[in-house]
């Protein structure tokens, strides 16, 4: 992808993964935010995660797109 001023241009991303892992060690989905926010993604939208965004038990998938 060509370099963007992020001051000047909202570059945004669909995914889908078909399914996250809430594991604590899921270097993929770890990897896939980093990745983003060096490409300079300020929107990241991803579909069909089977995760239950209201449980506790995907503490570690909500804290890396918080840290993200």
């Amino acid at each position: 992808m060509d370099k963007i001023d992020t001051t000047k241009t909202l570059r945004i991303i669909l995914k889908n993964p078909n399914g996250i892992s809430s594991n604590k060690s899921n270097l993929e989905f770890q990897y896939g935010l980093a990745r983003s926010c060096l490409l300079g993604i300020g929107v990241t939208s991803i579909a069909e995660t089977k995760l239950d965004w209201t449980n506790t038990m995907i503490y570690h998938t909500s804290r890396w797109f918080r840290q993200t």
